[in-house]
């Protein structure tokens, strides 16, 4: 059923729900109806219909949740809690004039309910007094929450669970390095998945053109091509026709060639496999307690092309012509090939504490040790699997996380700063294109837009067949 909360933009959805006895304070051990849902920040959302039937009181101006019994109140000061996760401290409060006749009391604070040994959550029992000016605690008895020792304040459990998960990350990068030192200079194995070209007409020849290299390139574009003649995933060829190949700088001051195959591709039987629902996968990372990704580096490069389809590779650079017999980027089908050898590898796992998506690899657990597990799974497969990671990409029991363009740590989902900084910065648009970009980033983000439609419908009215475009809105 769909949820919707008193806010602006709220959507959501209910799948599942369940029947807890609640022992709350002076509330009776009664069996109530759960709807189980996304929360930030609370355990518990208690609607009016709870609140009816156990006499709950909201006072706004002093900022209390009063349980109403008979002839004493609980009470939670509210005044004490600056955001839901922390402490509460538990009240009692005398009983109030209307009831006995009797000048009204402020509030007594139990000692032994301040003790740092409390969660966040206590029950107290409470009989009525003998004095009927106020009430007499019977028995205490204090829930713990989410802490595993009682009598470990959180603040000193959340120092000592970092120092554990630091010397993990340590044996783990140590224990690994051979997934993610340097990589062989061999061919990959071909594995149950290998890439093809599916040629409509396979005497279809593409029109030759010169490939071109930035000056400054030059020498770590020959360097690159000495490495991979050596290691053998490319050879020299004398061919009819090649296409260019272009190299493209990375972030680490290397460079990452991209074949132009424009042209093949265009003459290529496109594989439309279909890929993992982004969202299903950011939910299920967001959710867990414990996160870690893993990058595979170079991942198509590490993809064999069965031998007969080596021919159809041919590329062209300004030191010579070659083939590839690893998968290139700019195929257009190496991307669904990439993906169904993930699919492959990772099937008992998939969905249950991992994800793939082409080369990232997502591990999620709820439990410490289960996410040990679930990082040795994970390696072993890859080592079988003979392939390699990146070491800067490594993000063991990551604390926040970009995780398919979006940001997740222990707060929840969030918008990727560098997408909404180039949303803000976005320059007015003058054609079509520019428009259908603007509003491919921004619905990329849209559940973190209240309201989206509304604003962008103005604009998106310009992208429709033979509408005239004429902009008289910026962006903001």
């Amino acid at each position: 059923s769909p949820l919707q909360l008193a806010i602006t933009g709220s959507r959501g959805k209910i799948n599942r729900a369940c029947f807890v006895k609640v022992i709350h304070g002076a509330c009776s051990n009664k069996e109530r109806y759960f709807d189980i849902l996304n929360i930030d920040r609370y355990d518990a959302i208690l609607g009016t219909s709870y609140q009816k039937d156990f006499g709950v009181l909201l006072d706004v101006s002093a900022n209390e949740v009063i349980y109403k019994t008979n002839p004493t109140q609980l009470i939670f000061n509210t005044k004490e809690i600056p955001t839901p996760k922390k402490k509460p401290a538990l009240l009692v409060r005398k009983t109030p004039l209307s009831t006995y006749g009797i000048s009204h009391s402020r509030f007594v604070k139990d000692k032994v309910l301040a003790s740092p040994k409390i969660g966040r959550l206590a029950t107290v029992n409470f009989t009525r007094a003998t004095e009927p000016s106020g009430v007499k605690i019977v028995k205490t008895v204090h829930t713990e929450i989410c802490q595993d020792d009682p009598l470990m304040p959180a603040s000193l459990a959340v120092s000592v669970q970092d120092t554990i998960i630091d010397r993990l990350r340590d044996k783990w990068m140590t224990s690994t390095k051979d997934l993610w030192g340097p990589r062989p200079l061999k061919l990959p194995p071909f594995r149950e998945i290998n890439h093809s070209v599916p040629l409509i007409d396979e005497n279809y020849r593409p029109t030759s053109r010169p490939a071109k290299c930035p000056e400054q390139f030059r020498q770590a574009y020959i360097d690159k091509i000495n490495t991979y003649t050596e290691a053998g995933w490319w050879q020299r060829a004398s061919v009819p026709a090649a296409m260019p190949m272009m190299p493209i700088p990375k972030k680490d001051n290397r460079i990452r060639t991209v074949v132009d195959a424009r042209q093949r591709n265009d003459n290529t039987h496109k594989d439309v496999t279909p890929f993992p629902d982004q969202n299903v996968i950011r939910r299920d990372v967001a959710r867990a307690k414990f996160r870690s990704k893993l990058d595979q580096a170079d991942f198509f490069e590490q993809i064999r092309i069965i031998p007969e389809d080596v021919g159809k590779t041919a590329f062209a650079t300004p030191f010579g012509t070659f083939v590839s017999l690893v998968a290139q980027q700019g195929d257009c089908n190496v991307p669904s090939t990439a993906q169904q050898l993930m699919m492959f590898l990772f099937r008992e796992i998939i969905g249950r504490f991992a994800h793939a998506y082409l080369d990232d690899i997502f591990i999620f657990s709820d439990i410490l040790e289960e996410h040990e597990e679930h990082l040795a799974t994970v390696f072993d497969i890859l080592r079988q699997a003979e392939l390699y990671l990146s070491k800067d990409k490594m993000d063991l029991y990551s604390k926040s996380m970009i995780c398919l363009g979006h940001v997740i740590d222990d707060n929840g989902l969030h918008a990727d700063e560098d997408k909404l900084s180039k949303i803000i910065a976005w320059k007015e648009m003058s054609t079509v294109k520019e428009v259908q970009r603007f509003l491919g980033l921004v619905q990329y983000l849209a559940q973190f837009f209240p309201n989206l439609s509304t604003m962008t419908s103005p604009i998106s009215k310009l992208t429709q067949k033979g509408q005239p475009f004429e902009l008289r809105l910026s962006p903001e």
